[in-house]
């Protein structure tokens, strides 16, 4: 299923027959992603470094990651405008937390490669967070976390040329892994 996002030959080709289409292509992608959470942040970011070098993958993944959070948030935002559902009082008093904790909590959370990002994107959503506000935290927060993705795809696209890079990538994985289990815990 996954051959065709691993087929550099296949996006280098892409762009040479369609460059104002690939970049859209590229975007989209991490837009999927914050849609359906399940797809791996990382396959995209790495396609958009293959595809269009460091610094395009880099901003083209940020658009997209927060093209996506964005519409997550709205559309949550938006139910939540509109429900009359009263959630239990547990649920309640942490959503009541969040809100109080806002930007803080919403940037710190969103900086973490391995935070629920949807689950942030949603509970920012039903707290009703101010769109300025929450599109501030995202765009500052997403650009970081971007950064960890990137460097972890970097060194693993360079592991045939020299193997202290993918050495460096699972470094970079390994201390990300446990500082958002450290600050999610």
């Amino acid at each position: 299923m996954f051959e065709i996002f691993e087929n550099r030959e296949f996006w280098i080709e892409l762009i040479e027959k369609h460059p104002l289409i690939a970049p859209l292509i590229g975007v989209f992608l991490v837009f999927l992603k914050s849609i359906i959470p399940i797809i791996p942040l990382f396959l995209f970011v790495a396609i958009n470094i293959y595809a269009f070098g460091f610094i395009g993958g880099y901003f083209l993944s940020l658009l997209g990651s927060v093209l996506g959070s964005f519409t997550v948030f709205k559309i949550f935002k938006y139910i939540a405008s509109k429900s009359r559902y009263q959630p239990n009082h547990k649920i309640k008093q942490f959503l009541n937390w969040f809100k109080q904790k806002e930007g803080k909590t919403i940037f710190i959370l969103i900086c973490i490669p391995f935070a629920p990002a949807s689950l942030i994107n949603i509970v920012s959503g039903l707290t009703k967070v101010n769109d300025k506000v929450f599109l501030t935290y995202l765009i500052a927060g997403k650009a970081i976390m971007l950064i960890f993705w990137m460097f972890f795809a970097f060194g693993i696209s360079k592991i045939f040329e020299n193997p202290i890079y993918f050495i460096g990538a699972i470094f970079i994985l390994i201390v990300g892994y446990f500082t958002s289990k450290k600050i999610l815990i």
